[in-house]
Formats: structure tokens, sequence, C-alpha cells
């Protein structure tokens, strides 16, 4: 019989001493019982278990790495072209009085303010003004303008509110989503200004 086996017959036998003599309480095991050695466990942990485990390891950290590098080569536009390739004239021309909305992606998460503004002032004939709240959000959000419709229209009205009154002529973004939220509310409320990308500025073309 293996020694494990033995080891707790022994602590059986003991308990059961203990409870007839009514000592309540646990005897130790006799000095000579020793734990059982690592290798009477392999029954409750397979091979199998453990390289599955590890595999699943192994997978996760090649997945995070992978994750870091793409990050690492990854830009927001107007990022790419000042911070990346050092670039803030692109030689362009927009005969336009703008002003500027900062999406929270790029704003708050990436914290970029400045590299599409250097990019704006180098354009040629565009009037560069800023809103009386430059940090709003819009209140798009992706699923939260559907969640909190009427959160999503109050905080709308307060970032459109303060971009139709700097009167630009289109208000520069570098995020779609927040464009389809202001231009929907700008247009529901009869206000002149439109959204135009970034990229488009750069390229010269009117909306």
């Amino acid at each position: 019989m293996s020694e494990n086996c033995e080891l707790r017959r022994g602590l059986r036998r003991r308990e059961k001493n203990a409870n007839d003599e009514g000592a309540g309480h646990f005897e130790k095991p006799a000095p000579d019982a020793r734990a059982a050695p690592p290798e009477a466990h392999e029954s409750l942990i397979s091979r199998e278990t453990v390289a599955e485990v590890l595999l699943t390891g192994l997978f996760l950290t090649a997945k995070k790495l992978a994750a870091l590098d793409l990050a690492a080569r990854t830009f927001e536009f107007g990022e790419f072209l000042v911070e990346k390739l050092g670039v803030t004239d692109v030689g362009a021309r927009f005969p336009h009085k703008v002003t500027y909305h900062d999406g929270c992606h790029g704003l708050r998460e990436l914290r970029i303010k400045e590299a599409p503004r250097q990019l704006l002032r180098a354009v040629k004939d565009l009037e560069l003004v800023e809103c009386d709240e430059p940090e709003s959000c819009c209140g798009f959000g992706g699923l939260f303008s559907v969640k909190y419709p009427m959160i999503s229209t109050a905080m709308a009205e307060v970032k459109g509110g303060s971009l139709a009154r700097t009167e630009c002529d289109y208000i520069v973004s570098s995020d779609p989503s927040c464009q389809l939220q202001l231009d929907g509310w700008l247009s529901r409320n009869g206000k002149q200004p439109r959204t135009i990308h970034l990229a488009k500025v750069l390229a010269g073309a009117d909306a």
C-alpha cells in the first residue's frame, strides 16, 4: 500500500481515538508520518492540463505583445503628420474662417490638442478661431447617444451652440462620429456652419 494511503489511515485512527477518549481536539500525526511526496499528487493535475495552462499563458502574452507592437505603430492623423513626420505645412490653401472641435478620443485618451491646430495655422488664407467651450464633449459617445438621448442632445446643444457662436464657415474635426453628431444638431437648429474633416482642409477641398 502506498505511503499516502498509510498516512490517511493513520490520521483516521488518531481522530477516532481522540473522539473515543473525549479529548475534543485533533491530535498531531505520529512523528514518523511524513507529507506525501509530490509524485503522489500527479493524478490530480494531468500533464495535458498543465500543457494547456502553459500554452494559454503563452498565447495571451503573444497577443498582448502583438497589440503593443501595433499600438506603437498606430497614430491619429494630425499626430502622425506633426509628431511622426515633422510636417506642419502641407502647402494647402483654404480661404475660410474655421474653428476646431476636439473629439474625446483624441483629446482625453490620446492627449492630442496642439497638433491639428499647428496644421490649420499653416494653411494659407485660413482663419482659425477658438470657441468658448473648446474641451466640451459633443455628446455622441457611440451607444451613449442611443441609451441616453436626452443627455446626448443637451451636450450637443452646449457644444454646438459654442461652435456656432464663433460665426465660422466650417467646424474642423478629426473624428467622424463627432461630425455626425454636430451636423445633426446644427441642421435641426438652423445653424450655419457645417463640419469638415481635417484631411479635407489640408487637401484644399470645400465640404
